[in-house]
């Protein structure tokens, strides 16, 4: 289930950064990966 919901998140993440402005997505996009380093490591 819980594989199921991160994926759900991950298509509504997606689909927010594609509206949202370049800087903006730049900002988040840089914090996207810094999260899943941190969940990697």
């Amino acid at each position: 289930m819980s594989s199921k919901n991160s994926r759900q998140f991950n298509w509504g993440l997606f689909f927010y950064l594609f509206f949202v402005d370049k800087e903006t997505k730049r900002v988040i996009i840089v914090s996207i990966t810094t999260l899943i380093r941190s969940i990697s490591c």
